[in-house]
């Protein structure tokens, strides 16, 4: 019998605090509402976006069929995008100054507090870009499928600027590339980092 009892308090408990915070009667008060999980790869026209870059490289800069870039890990662009997200505090302006270099170092301007976060600690060498994003060429936030991608292809190579510069005993090639897509100050950027 106590058992019992105590199975259907504990099960009414836990009714009752379902219940409560889908009501919103939560500490803090307000409506609860459940997060927008978008149902869409994040990964999407990456691949429209890498083969843009890949065109524009080999158009301008290098007409052999053995330079191109190839997909890398997202993590260091995400970390770079967050990075911007907090120190820019909300003004998209700031952007292009942060990723701007540093005529005294030859490296971009945040470079100091970048290189000591995980993911540049163990990458070596690699360059960073920047480009705007035109609304035209997003789907729900992401980047739309099939979308031309030529301008802003063309601003991440001609944008490249030193995270970390490369021994003078190596000649790093930058094949890898990889890239964060959101928001800052209203305005969406896409971040592109280059590493060998």
């Amino acid at each position: 019998m106590t058992r019992c009892t105590n199975r259907r308090t504990a099960i009414l408990t836990l009714i009752l605090g379902l219940t409560l915070l889908l009501c919103g009667c939560q500490v803090g008060g307000g409506v609860f509402v459940l997060p927008d999980i978008s149902t869409k790869d994040s990964t999407q026209g990456k691949t429209q976006l890498l083969a843009a870059l890949n065109k524009h490289y080999y158009t301008h800069f290098d007409n052999s069929d053995s330079s191109h870039f190839i997909y890398g890990n997202d993590s260091a662009a995400e970390a770079v995008f967050l990075y911007l997200q907090d120190a820019c505090n909300g003004d998209a302006s700031q952007v292009s100054t942060l990723l701007a270099e540093n005529k005294n170092t030859g490296l971009v301007n945040c470079a100091e507090n970048l290189t000591v976060m995980p993911p540049f600690l163990s990458i070596g060498p690699c360059r960073i870009s920047y480009s705007e994003l035109r609304p035209d060429l997003l789907d729900g936030g992401v980047l739309r499928e099939n979308a031309d991608f030529s301008s802003v292809a063309k601003n991440l190579i001609n944008r490249q600027k030193f995270l970390t510069i490369p021994d003078d005993s190596s000649k790093a090639v930058y094949d890898r590339v990889s890239f964060a897509v959101g928001t800052i100050g209203g305005q969406t950027f896409v971040i592109a980092v280059f590493t060998s």
